[in-house]
């Protein structure tokens, strides 16, 4: 992930940054935690969402083939800033 998808995401237009974090066995101690193989990738967009989101599901795509053995996504798709008192992109259609 560090030496390929993120420089790869970071190159893309309209990606400002990303992160990833992964859960771990050393927390299986913890009665609340569940330990499993999990992976959450955040990643800033400064540009238009829909068509940054467009770019990022053609890299993942691109990768999928590699990865089918190994991985499932759970989720994947973009999220708008919602700006407090500003809810006119509730009528967004």
């Amino acid at each position: 992930w560090h030496t390929d998808h993120a420089p790869a995401l970071c190159a893309l237009d309209g990606v400002a940054g990303t992160w990833s974090f992964a859960t771990s066995t050393n927390f299986g101690h913890l009665p609340w935690w569940t330990p499993g193989n999990r992976r959450v990738t955040v990643t800033w967009i400064d540009g238009d969402v829909l068509e940054t989101n467009a770019r990022i599901e053609a890299l993942d795509a691109a990768r999928r083939e590699r990865w089918a053995t190994t991985t499932t996504t759970e989720f994947a798709g973009p999220f708008e800033t919602i700006t407090p008192w500003q809810w006119d992109w509730f009528d967004e259609a």
